[in-house]
């Protein structure tokens, strides 16, 4: 788009991806309550795409839409938004939700109390946050796990307990989402393409 609509882009090579440099507000229009509620519910089956930037920013719109609306409204949109479609729909708390957007987008250290899905036990684990994504319906957080050493994926509705540590900055400096997801499978990072033969027998 042209800058004259107030959206403006720059390519960051160390990155290899497109910066938003400037993204212009639209007006909110006058909403009846069941388009509203049609949209909120539209966002939980967005994530069937496979794009997590749209489904999130889809997420964030909502959110706008929640908050304008009249005061004896704005509960029951908010109930249907964190009910229906994030703890049902992808299975998070808004609040969790909420605290590792805050993470990836202003890259602070955290520490999560995470429940493994082969375990009982409550584990914590020192991150730093990098990047939400979807898949197949969930919602999940790639970061760097200091106790692995290791960039490491971890499914967000597992996700008890998120603290800041008061410490910011980054551990991969060179991370890039597109390069590390781009021949994964599902949410299964590997180092790179396995071949694969095909033999037919009669």
């Amino acid at each position: 788009m042209h800058k004259a609509f107030g959206f403006q882009v720059q390519f960051n090579r160390a990155k290899r991806s497109y910066d938003i440099l400037a993204d212009p507000y639209l007006p909110i229009v006058a909403l009846k309550l069941s388009e509203a509620f049609a949209l909120i519910l539209a966002v939980r089956h967005l994530s069937a795409s496979g794009d997590y930037i749209l489904t999130y920013e889809a997420i964030e719109g909502v959110k706008k839409i929640v908050a304008s609306a009249q005061p004896e409204l704005r509960n029951f949109l908010q109930d249907v938004l964190d009910e229906t479609v994030l703890r049902q729909g992808f299975g998070c708390d808004a609040s969790i939700l909420e605290s590792l957007r805050q993470a990836c987008a202003e890259h602070h250290h955290a520490i999560i109390t995470y429940e493994h899905y082969d375990q009982d036990a409550l584990w914590r684990h020192e991150i730093d946050p990098y990047q939400l994504l979807f898949r197949r319906r969930a919602l999940y957080l790639d970061a760097y796990d200091k106790r692995a050493k290791a960039l490491r994926v971890f499914r967000d509705n597992r996700i008890k307990q998120v603290e800041f540590t008061g410490v910011s900055g980054v551990i991969v400096d060179d991370y890039s989402f597109a390069r590390r997801f781009q021949d994964t499978f599902s949410t299964f990072v590997g180092e790179g393409l396995i071949p694969f033969r095909y033999e037919h027998t009669a």
